[in-house]
């Protein structure tokens, strides 16, 4: 009670009028959440049926996916010219999901048999019951269930893969799969009952992926006018849940608010033609704009500090933006129609968000792990269950498209031009550039992140502020802590997040500074975290930069935080680092500045296959020591 108390007092402190705002609305929600008898599903089923007959459905079909796809997406033909070389690929996976085989966060191949149970976490067993969704309980604490399995599969990211799987081969049985799922779905989650209506962000990612599914479909003999006046209906409700349910808050917003607004987006722009649709996607856009200047910091770094949550972020910016501006450009995508929907600062931010990328990525190609990372997506229009979740790299082909910027394209993984083809209509290079990683040092200090390199070596620095602004849900007591690579070699790593709510243990452990390559004093925490409170990190760090210089022959950092001066040693720890580009040596210096005696224990987390030799004799260069 003490911590928390003391939490409250520092988020208090930091912005009060936005902090009781933010408590006043918290009681207000939780009225509404024991009063409320629900989701008004009837009220906007009424609303739906005045804007819409089954008459007017493949009309809507046929104009609401032209405001969300690039003109040369619309067509088939287009499609096989381009990708027809992934069809073994495309038709293997897509016959795994006819056969309802899915691998979601980590459960390997599972099938789940002819009849989903979409309400049943299939890993632990454990059911949500279908009640109204806002008296439901996210996290059963008695058995190792997750909510997420249960969202995941919801999310019906792995629909587009049937559709392709239908433009590549022309059969039929990918449509009347496509038809199945979606009628099982919607007969057995009526709007706001159940889990998988528990949040706004859900609803958000599956009606955009349902569009995209839907698109391949249109032209289905299989699939008739009822099914697609129905299925045009759910898309309409969804729109009318998350407009009612936004999961926005006074204080502090993060990637479930933009996942809202994204979706509102996307059916707004599709339900244009209807007075709701016109307010989804003004409102949308509103805020998204709002939300670029709350979320990104002026480095790029998305404020949730998770490199995870980075790319996740940054796919739903690139995504909201790009279709925010096909429906009210005139279906014109560029610097300069973004820049007139949301201002130059702004798309600049966007770009900075895709700098940051190149620069965290190892030579391997592969993004640390630093911070929390449930691998969301808002689509995975590639490489879905085969992608790898460490590579971020698929974005800059868009960035690379969008904003003409080579060497996003040097930097770029194949698979992302697909992805940008769907979102912008450019056709990827004849001769895509060879992968050249990031070769320059480069310092974020917004989003507390340094990255030291030479010719050999990759050094990644967490020195700054906990993210969300103090809120800290997704953050790890990693202060001072780094990643250090050698060639593609990663040798010293963090060991990332592992587990949410399915083991608040596991959780708590993975985020403690013994999980991290930094120093822990008298075997206290950096920062107050507890397996009780699994989304909450309070900043009794207050990390900070003291001195950083990159020059030709040696890069230099120095920081220091004060997460032990609340214990009664009072220990400041600073830290620095020095890659010597010339002996390719990389030199550590701790200073615990203190008075008294206590444990002091460092760790060193090994990547698999790397053991470490301790040796001792005169560095190789006279440092110059911290002050």
């Amino acid at each position: 009670l003490r911590q928390q108390l003391h939490f409250a007092l520092s988020l208090a402190r930091r912005k009060p009028a936005k902090f009781l705002l933010a408590a006043g609305h918290r009681l207000v929600r939780q009225l509404e959440r024991r009063l409320s008898p629900g989701f008004p599903a009837e009220r906007a089923a009424r609303a739906f049926e005045a804007d819409y007959t089954r008459q007017s459905a493949p009309e809507v079909w046929r104009r609401g996916m032209a405001r969300i796809l690039p003109l040369p997406c619309l067509e088939r033909e287009n499609y096989l010219r381009l990708w027809s070389h992934t069809r073994t690929e495309v038709l293997a996976q897509a016959e795994k999901i006819c056969q309802r085989r899915f691998n979601l966060l980590g459960s390997g191949e599972v099938e789940l048999g002819v009849e989903i149970d979409w309400h049943r976490d299939f890993k632990s067993g454990r059911r949500w019951p279908l009640k109204p969704a806002h008296r439901l309980p996210l996290i059963y604490t008695e058995d190792q269930s997750d909510i997420k399995v249960v969202w995941e599969l919801s999310r019906f990211q792995h629909l587009p893969l049937l559709g392709k799987a239908y433009w590549l081969s022309g059969e039929e049985r990918f449509s009347e799969e496509f038809g199945r799922q979606i009628e099982d779905w919607i007969a057995k989650n009526p709007v706001g009952y159940g889990p998988n209506w528990m949040v706004a962000m859900e609803a958000a990612i599956r009606a955009v992926n349902w569009l995209y599914a839907a698109h391949f479909f249109l032209g289905s003999a299989s699939l008739g006018g009822n099914f697609w006046y129905g299925l045009l209906r759910s898309l309409f409700l969804h729109g009318c849940f998350i407009r009612a349910n936004l999961e926005w808050n006074p204080y502090s917003r993060g990637n479930h608010y933009l996942a809202d607004l994204v979706g509102l987006i996307y059916l707004g722009a599709f339900f244009s033609d209807s007075p709701e649709g016109r307010e989804w996607l003004r409102f949308a856009t509103r805020e998204l704009a709002a939300e670029i200047d709350h979320q990104v910091g002026p480095d790029g770094v998305a404020h949730e500090v998770s490199l995870g949550y980075h790319r996740f972020v940054t796919e739903l910016l690139l995504a909201g933006c790009t279709v925010a501006a096909r429906s009210l450009s005139s279906g014109e995508v560029s610097v300069g129609s973004l820049e007139t929907l949301f201002g130059a600062a702004r798309v600049r931010k966007l770009e900075a968000m895709l700098e940051f990328i190149p620069h965290y990525t190892r030579t391997d190609g592969r993004a640390p792990v630093v911070g929390d990372a449930d691998d969301g997506r808002l689509l995975q229009l590639v490489g879905y269950s085969t992608a790898d979740p460490a590579n971020h790299r698929h974005l800059l082909c868009t960035g690379a498209v969008l904003f003409g910027r080579e060497d996003f394209s040097a930097a770029a993984s194949q698979d992302g031009w697909e992805e940008a083809w769907w979102l912008l209509g450019a056709e990827p290079p004849a001769h895509p550039p060879t992968l050249r990683a990031s070769s320059a040092t480069r310092a974020f200090p917004a989003g507390g992140f340094f990255v030291l390199r030479s010719p050999h070596a990759y050094v990644m620095i967490r020195c700054g502020p906990v993210g969300l602004d103090g809120l800290g849900p997704h953050d790890h007591c990693d202060q001072l802590s780094f990643e250090l690579a050698v060639g593609p070699q990663p040798i010293v790593i963090d060991p990332g997040s592992y587990v949410y709510t399915a083991d608040l243990e596991e959780r708590h452990r993975f985020r403690s500074t013994a999980s991290h390559n930094t120093v822990r004093i008298a075997r206290a925490e950096q920062n107050w975290i507890s397996a009780a409170a699994p989304f909450r990190t309070p900043d009794n760090t207050r990390a900070r930069l003291r001195h950083w210089r990159s020059q030709p022959d040696l890069d230099e950092f120095e920081g220091e935080h004060f997460g032990y001066q609340r214990l009664p040693v009072r220990v400041v720890h600073r830290r620095g680092f020095y890659l010597d580009k010339v002996e390719a040596a990389l030199y550590l210096v701790d200073h615990l500045l203190g008075r008294g005696q206590v444990p002091l224990e460092w760790f060193f987390h090994l990547a698999p296959g790397i053991s470490a030799l301790l040796t001792s004799g005169p560095p190789q260069r006279q440092l110059r020591r911290l002050a």
